[in-house]
């Protein structure tokens, strides 16, 4: 008596799912050849070594045990050969080879049958365009043709190889490689593209993870996401990673990667990874503390809209735009350099370097020896508050391209200022005095020729009572 009928889902056949009848030793003799008619048939060889011939019709053979040869003549043919070393020859139309009984993982190659293995080890193949694998974890490649790969319920890996492929990986968590031009349909589980080239998730895509197919690889690639939560991994050459829309995980690697990120939920984990590292903010972001960036900015520098960038706990060059943006260095020898907006800059704990550009701004040096760069143009509207600025260890840089008439240095080799030009005063006392301090109000002026008929211009306004001198100042 015959068992109840095995059901073999083959996706992208058309009419009614076809049923495979268990083995059973009375469908044919021992090493009797069977050959079908032009309708679609079902049939299960022996234990021995069978041939099987489906002629026409949509046919499905299962060879069972032996070393089997399975022919499914015209139409579209499901042939599955067993255990054994089989070969399965599809003819014409388009036909898959199945394992969806196999009781193990495989790997399955159309296009290099040696690389099989478990029950698909010693097939060979003719006219196969199809693979569907098994309930588990399956390794399946196909050919030089337009392939149709079906991973099932495990979690597969499928490589179409060339042509434009159909890949299924089913409802686990799939891998799918050089995906280049083919269709995914995917069901479920957490799914990865693994890339040797650039690539985009196509927006729809229920795929969350794009790698590098090769993370010790130095070519440069742009990965872009879509508006899942996507976790991008790039190699060691120097990568473009964008997560777009969701709460992204990105991962450069060794080389100088540039990261783009458009909310605080997307997560840069490039700890130890080495390299010259660049983030591109369109929004407000802080990175973790332990982020190894160098440089992390706002992407759109003539937006006037006002975000917060945050540091980390190593050295970082921050810039804002041209919004009141909030700009905190944290740890590490941080730069940090606004807009013309009204902003407020936090140095951080070590030794940092403040830009306050135009606007008014409020800057905070905080711990360490800190510079105070002044290289804007002095009017009311651009006079900047230093808090807490320590006469000890911080110093104030002046821009020699606005402040003329102070000599002449640069960022690399800052010039201190003459003795004769500083004066602890609300106005010059001589021809000679261009920097002044009112320890009354807190005041620093620019006075271009001392005595003379010019007007002194307000710069900054520090705390009151400081024991400023020439000291203080560099020109740059």
């Amino acid at each position: 008596m015959a068992a109840e009928p095995r059901i073999v889902n083959v996706i992208g056949h058309t009419g009614d799912i076809a049923k495979l009848p268990e083995f059973s030793p009375a469908l044919l003799a021992p090493g009797e050849n069977w050959t079908g008619t032009a309708g679609g048939e079902a049939r299960t060889g022996t234990a021995n070594d069978d041939t099987l011939n489906g002629a026409g019709g949509d046919d499905q053979l299962f060879g069972g045990e032996g070393n089997d040869t399975l022919y499914g003549g015209d139409d579209k043919d499901t042939l599955a050969g067993g255990l054994g070393r089989d070969l399965l020859e599809g003819g014409g139309g388009f036909d898959f080879a199945s394992y969806a009984q196999a009781e193990t993982g495989l790997t399955i190659s159309l296009a290099n049958p040696i690389l099989n293995t478990g029950e698909a080890a010693g097939d060979r193949y003719d006219s196969i365009q199809g693979v569907i694998g098994s309930t588990f974890n399956d390794w399946i490649m196909g050919s030089l043709d337009h392939d149709h790969l079906i991973g099932g319920n495990g979690s597969d890996t499928l490589e179409g190889g060339a042509g434009i492929d159909t890949l299924e990986g089913g409802a686990g968590d799939d891998v799918y490689i050089d995906p280049f031009g083919d269709i995914i349909l995917d069901s479920g589980g957490n799914d990865t593209i693994r890339t040797s080239k650039s690539y985009t998730l196509t927006e729809g895509f229920v795929i969350e993870n794009l790698m590098a197919l090769d993370p010790t690889g130095s070519i440069a690639l742009t990965l872009t996401g879509n508006s899942l939560n996507n976790t991008l991994v790039g190699n060691r050459g120097a990568n473009f990673l964008d997560g777009k829309g969701g709460a992204d995980i990105l991962m450069g690697g060794l080389g100088d990667d540039v990261y783009k990120v458009d909310q605080l939920g997307d997560q840069i984990r490039d700890a130890n990874s080495g390299g010259f590292d660049t983030v591109l903010a369109s929004s407000s972001y802080s990175l973790v503390r332990d982020a190894e960036i160098e440089v992390l900015k706002l992407e759109d520098l003539a937006s006037s809209a006002s975000y917060h960038l945050d540091g980390s706990d190593t050295s970082n060059a921050i810039t804002g735009n041209e919004g009141a943006n909030l700009l905190r260095g944290y740890g590490g020898q941080d730069l940090i350099q606004a807009g013309s907006g009204n902003d407020t800059i936090y140095g951080g704990t070590d030794n940092d370097t403040l830009y306050g550009s135009s606007g008014m701004d409020r800057l905070y040096g905080e711990a360490g020896r800190d510079i105070f760069v002044f290289d804007t143009a002095a009017r009311k509207s651009n006079v900047d508050r230093i808090y807490k600025y320590n006469v000890k260890d911080d110093t104030i840089w002046l821009d020699n391209a606005v402040f003329t008439k102070l000599g002449k240095g640069s960022p690399s080799k800052p010039l201190k200022l003459k003795s004769g030009m500083f004066a602890m005063s609300d106005k010059a006392k001589d021809s000679s005095d261009r920097i002044l301090y009112d320890k009354k109000t807190g005041a620093l002026y620019y006075d271009r020729d001392g005595t003379g008929s010019a007007a002194k211009v307000k710069v900054a306004t520090l705390d009151k009572k400081l024991k400023l001198s020439y000291h203080d100042f560099f020109v740059i």
